[in-house]
């Protein structure tokens, strides 16, 4: 189906319109997000988070055209997100664990 057909099946509030974006843009956007995180199992969560905000919020009333283009734009940008999201975590967590005031002394009894 093409974009137009599915942009107007939205826009009309239809009830497979969801399913009709679903199948037509998942793999696609899949894709293109699992190259920028560089894990699949990550990039499924951020695919399906821009799909359900991307419905939810209704964001489909603003585009007019290259409905396609939007929800890559949509995925680019989650997706940055989220490696700064991991980038800061993975920050914070070293140099919580290289600062030896952090650091135990336990030893395990025998």
């Amino acid at each position: 189906m093409d974009e137009g057909k599915i942009l107007a099946s939205l826009k009309n509030r239809e009830p497979e319109a969801f399913r009709l974006l679903f199948n037509r843009f998942h793999t696609p956007m899949l894709d293109h997000v699992t190259r920028i995180v560089n894990n699949r199992t990550d990039a499924e969560d951020i695919v399906s988070e821009v799909i359900i905000d991307f419905y939810n919020k209704a964001v489909y009333q603003k585009i007019e055209s290259q409905l396609f283009v939007y929800l890559l734009r949509m995925c680019t940008s989650t997706s940055l997100n989220f490696i700064r999201s991991r980038n800061r975590r993975e920050e914070r967590h070293t140099a919580y664990y290289d600062n030896p005031a952090n650091r135990t002394n336990y030893t395990p009894q025998a």
